[in-house]
């Protein structure tokens, strides 16, 4: 197998603005990952019975379907609920 590392140079800028937009992304879905993951946490711990149910359906609502379907559906049904077109990185930080 021939790995010519001068083949990859010209698109190395292209890498390089993808490996950083990848980082983006994932720290802000870290960070919005984790505190929906604690609020939901402490909601299904709460003695509130329906505190509890809400988390309980909203944890089996997102882990029942697949993501690529939620992706379709926060990317194409916001903006029609509400007026607001999102970008493809903010659809992506809201469904993940």
């Amino acid at each position: 197998m021939d790995l010519a590392f001068e083949s990859v140079m010209p698109s190395l800028s292209f890498l390089l603005q993808g490996a950083v937009v990848t980082l983006k992304f994932t720290v802000t879905s870290l960070f919005f990952g984790i505190v929906l993951g604690a609020i939901l946490a402490l909601l299904k711990l709460s003695r509130i019975k329906t505190f509890t149910v809400f988390a309980a359906v909203y944890t089996s609502v997102f882990r029942g379907t697949p993501l690529i379907l939620q992706l379709t559906l926060v990317y194409f049904a916001i903006p029609q609920l509400i007026g607001y077109k999102i970008t493809a990185f903010e659809a992506g930080v809201i469904a993940f």
